[in-house]
């Protein structure tokens, strides 16, 4: 009987840190999902924003419900969602960085000869408008090129001259009072370098995600790889975090952030979502 009564009381403590750590982590998508959205606002931008921010947090939020359930036939879906938070942070740094690719999309599907079931030339391609082929090269301004000689792929390196080297600069100087594992790479490394780690990053990352999603693998190992699937999670969460964190301090950009409030929903983040979080329950 003792037996019985001591594996009843360690389990109730299971189920209790169980249940604390989900609050914990409920705080910490709410404080993701602002990031995403930004400020409080209205129109067409700030309903675009909303929109992204709900799927990010149904997606991240689904994420920890699948890990913690510890049904590895489920895992297979953690792969689909974390592309999903790449997927909407970039569309969610675009919305900031240039409106008019999303505006345009939005008025397009607002069409009444909309057909989900035809590619659409407007839709927001990862490849076009995320990280283009040859958008890392160091670009070379000149007032004998046109626009076309400049790529617009949100994490090329048009953009970082233009305008997400200064974002990162006054990200990285509102949170040097604080520390962990996301904010260390915003304060150690220089923007050129933060930036393109978040590009390499991304581009590994959405590559090894689409070929889950995309059933590339033809043997069971790959897909049996449930350590891998969690880190690449892990990853896409941080990295998606830190764009949208970025994004919120762009000068020309509207529905930002203020600083305070930005620095505050990352470090709650960070504090309920990193990677510390995996495998404790």
């Amino acid at each position: 009987m003792r037996g019985f009564n001591s594996v009843r009381v360690h389990r109730g403590r299971i189920y209790q840190r169980r249940a604390a750590l989900k609050r914990s982590r409920g705080g910490g998508v709410k404080a993701a999902v602002r990031l995403v959205r930004g400020a409080e606002g209205y129109g067409s931008l700030y309903s675009i924003r909303t929109h992204l921010a709900e799927v990010y947090g149904r997606s991240l939020s689904e994420i920890f419900n699948i890990i913690d359930s510890r049904d590895r036939s489920r895992y297979y879906m953690v792969s689909y969602l974390s592309r999903t938070l790449l997927e909407t942070s970039a569309a969610a740094a675009l919305s900031r960085l240039d409106p008019f690719r999303v505006l345009a999309l939005r008025k397009a599907q607002a069409d009444g000869q909309y057909d989900p079931g035809r590619r659409s030339l407007l839709a927001i391609e990862w490849g076009r408008d995320v990280i283009t082929k040859d958008g890392g090269d160091r670009p070379q301004w000149s007032s004998l090129k046109g626009l076309d000689a400049y790529s617009r792929g949100l994490l090329d390196s048009p953009w970082l001259s233009l305008a997400f080297a200064d974002a990162i600069s006054r990200s990285a100087d509102a949170a040097r009072q604080n520390s962990g594992p996301w904010i260390r790479d915003l304060r150690e490394k220089d923007p050129e370098s933060l930036w393109r780690f978040i590009r390499g990053q991304c581009a590994q990352l959405y590559s090894s995600l689409s070929k889950l999603v995309h059933v590339e693998f033809m043997d069971k190992l790959a897909e049996s790889d449930h350590a891998g699937i969690v880190d690449n999670a892990i990853r896409s969460i941080k990295i998606s975090m830190l764009i949208v964190y970025v994004s919120n301090f762009l000068d020309h950009s509207s529905g930002c952030l203020s600083s305070e409030i930005a620095v505050g929903d990352l470090m709650r983040a960070q504090l309920d979502l990193a990677e510390v979080n995996f495998g404790r329950l």
